[in-house]
């Protein structure tokens, strides 16, 4: 390969989840394509690049019973990574120093390949490389999703990775790089003779957003040496050569409400031609990353996502009625908005309640043919064809999240509650905290206390002791109080503690009885 495993070495990636690169997400949108890929939670997976495991550890956890191979080239994160395995007793998950240009057929088959962060960070040579694993290493119906700088997007992006590159230059470490690249950076930002054109705004911009960024991605994503983004269409023409075909966006994003008449004409007339359309979307949003699924090519895909792949999938609210009391006269409209800030306003009987039921399970998962059963006992005459069509187009808007497959997520503390050893051991460490749904959580510290003693072994007596004695021996506070919660009386500890896990559950945090590790 090359010698950029040094950098990892000497600068590693963030061990972070990501959401659109696991089984699941690559699952739902090869069923919506009309790929029946392997059950999510009996599968084989292999990620390349996979750094300090970030990704891979989390599923491992809630997926006992799927086998997880992830390589890369960075000894230092391999090392990392197989360490945390080692001490969280996982089994199901192998982490190797190997170079991708060593790996061949012969390791297995995989149904499902992750390849995210790494394609446009290596040489052609590996890139090419990187497709051909994916080609000969899927199984029958497998799955791989590789992520990318993309044009036209990248064309911004390439004057602010060499206004970094050549503020870099004569410094020796990453580190160093990174911090006299940044001042650089701002200082042409400051400066640049016209703020208001197009490049000042792009300049002026990134030097905001990327101050704020770790170091370690402002490295790797602008200073590596390599960096070779690739329109859509020339990575298709690749894939192709490898032996696979595209899929869809593991985004599930559709850009339909931001189409104008004229553009919408113009898609329109080539809508049967999926990497025209896909090309045109891309310059017509400036987009400059992509997450494209993959499969085999002899694999027949639909052209266009199918509303009844809905039926054998689990829905997941991602948007709350804005009124206190939506709709609640006949034909009248509802809002819901996202956290995001997507809204949708409909007055349609089914895809109203349907949105309201999915509201008030909140974290809990509902299973479309149970969600279907309950609009129709409230709701007199529903168009099941159309109600499907209505909720795909809300998945496709982020109001409502689509699974194949989810870990038992307990709707409320037990007893003797229990949260992933992966989750427990993140919030010991003060990490990011990855839920079952592979959703990455920021935690107080008193949150994280408290989770990281759920193993389903305390009860929620010995949890408060345990807790009592954290704030005792002063190695937790509570920051609402002057004392820092070391006089704090049993029953006000008991309150707390049933508070803090009530959030830890609204967060989708703990697991149910059969919810994996």
């Amino acid at each position: 390969m090359t010698d950029t495993s040094s950098t990892y070495d000497e600068l590693p990636y963030s061990d972070r989840a990501f959401v659109l690169a696991h089984p699941d997400r690559l699952a739902v949108v090869g069923a919506l394509y009309g790929v029946s890929a392997a059950p999510v939670d009996e599968c084989a997976v292999l990620e390349l690049g996979c750094g300090l495991g970030g990704n891979l550890i989390p599923m491992a956890a809630v997926l006992p019973k799927s086998r997880f191979v992830g390589i890369d080239l960075s000894a230092r994160q391999i090392e990392q990574g197989q360490a945390v395995v080692d001490r969280l007793g996982l089994e199901n998950v192998e982490l190797r120093r190997q170079d991708l240009m060593d790996f061949s057929a012969g390791e297995g088959r995989f149904d499902y390949i992750l390849c995210h962060g790494v394609y446009s960070w290596v040489p052609p040579a590996v890139q090419d490389r990187i497709l051909a694993i994916c080609g000969q290493c899927l199984s029958p119906n497998g799955l791989a999703m590789i992520s990318y700088n993309t044009y036209p997007g990248w064309r911004f992006n390439g004057a602010v990775r060499d206004i970094l590159r050549y503020g870099a230059r004569g410094a020796d470490s990453p580190a160093e790089q990174v911090k006299q690249a940044m001042e650089f950076l701002s200082l042409i930002a400051r400066n640049v003779f016209d703020g208001e054109s197009p490049y000042g705004r792009v300049v002026r911009d990134a030097a905001e957003r990327l101050a704020g960024e770790n170091p370690t991605y402002v490295f790797h994503e602008y200073l590596e040496s390599c960096n070779f983004p690739v329109s859509f269409e020339e990575f298709v023409g690749r894939s192709s050569s490898a032996g696979l075909r595209f899929v869809g966006d593991a985004g599930l994003y559709d850009p339909a409400g931001l189409l104008s008449d004229e553009s919408r004409t113009a898609l329109t007339a080539v809508a049967d031609d999926v990497v025209r359309c896909e090309q045109m979307v891309d310059f017509l949003r400036n987009r400059r990353f992509r997450r494209d699924v993959l499969c085999p090519s002899e694999v027949a895909t639909d052209r266009w996502p199918r509303p009844a792949a809905l039926e054998g999938m689990l829905l997941v609210s991602q948007a709350a009625p804005v009124a206190a009391k939506p709709g609640a006269a006949a034909g009248a409209a509802a809002q819901f908005r996202s956290p995001a800030g997507r809204a949708l306003s409909t007055a349609e009987p089914a895809l109203k309640e349907a949105l309201l039921l999915l509201h008030r399970a909140r974290r809990r998962a509902v299973p479309y043919a149970e969600l279907l059963e309950k609009v129709r006992s409230s709701v007199a005459k529903v168009d099941g064809a159309n109600l499907a069509q209505a909720l795909l187009a809300c998945a496709m808007s982020g109001l409502v999240e689509l699974h194949t497959h989810l870990p038992a997520i307990a709707a409320r503390p037990s007893e003797s509650p229990r949260a992933s050893v992966v989750a427990r051991w993140q919030a010991a460490e003060g990490k990011l905290v990855v839920d079952p749904r592979h959703r990455s959580v920021r935690l107080d510290s008193l949150s994280a206390g408290v989770l990281a003693l759920l193993d389903g072994k305390r009860d929620r007596r010995a949890v408060c002791d345990a807790i009592a004695e954290k704030l005792r021996t002063g190695k937790l506070k509570i920051d609402a109080r002057s004392d820092g919660g070391r006089g704090a009386s049993w029953p006000e500890l008991r309150g707390i503690v049933d508070e803090v896990l009530d959030a830890l559950a609204g967060l989708g945090l703990l697991l149910g009885r059969s919810g994996g590790g």
